[in-house]
């Protein structure tokens, strides 16, 4: 029986099964068990087939800082409603700790945080990030919470929300 290495594995995974190649592909990057140049790489390698533009797209956004396939439909989200590019994964410090926002706009104080059902089943994890907000907040940070329901069923209303924050802070910024 043959023994792929982990990077070819995933791009085999995402190859035959496009509907999920972006969860896929994320999720051994997230894992650590490879890197986006190795899957980039192994791309590069196999040479055009059918469906290699849109993996090379995934690999350039896992690449660019999306973490998860949530971030990564975010990104993809914005894109489409023409909204500038948020820096993913921003490192923050906050007091005495190190902070990583999901997304953000640093030059408007625009954080968005991006919350799936996967990481908040413990409470702990849902308690820490509260305090993480309540930390951004009282250092001057508009925070947006987005669910991956509202990514998936509602795209329409976290543009919306993302505008409506935008608009505000340029006009905060301006007065």
């Amino acid at each position: 029986m043959p023994v792929l290495r982990p990077e070819w594995a995933a791009i085999t995974v995402a190859r035959r099964h496009p509907a999920r190649a972006r969860a896929t592909l994320s999720a051994v990057v997230q894992c650590g068990h490879v890197l986006p140049g190795h899957l980039l790489a192994v791309l590069l390698a196999i040479g055009s087939f059918r469906g290699r533009p849109r993996l090379l797209s995934i690999v350039a956004d896992i690449d660019g800082g999306s973490r998860s396939e949530l971030e990564a439909i975010f990104l993809e989200l914005c894109r489409r409603a023409g909204v500038v590019p948020p820096q993913r994964n921003f490192p923050l410090q906050l007091g005495d700790r190190r902070a990583w926002l999901d997304a953000c706009w640093p030059d408007l104080w625009i954080a968005v945080e991006i919350d799936g059902k996967s990481y908040h089943v413990l409470s702990e994890d849902w308690e820490r990030d509260l305090d993480r907000q309540n930390d951004l907040v009282l250092d001057g940070w508009r925070v947006l919470r987005i669910t991956a329901a509202m990514l998936r069923e509602q795209p329409e209303v976290v543009v919306a929300r993302l505008r409506r924050a935008v608009s505000q802070e340029i006009n905060r910024a301006s007065a």
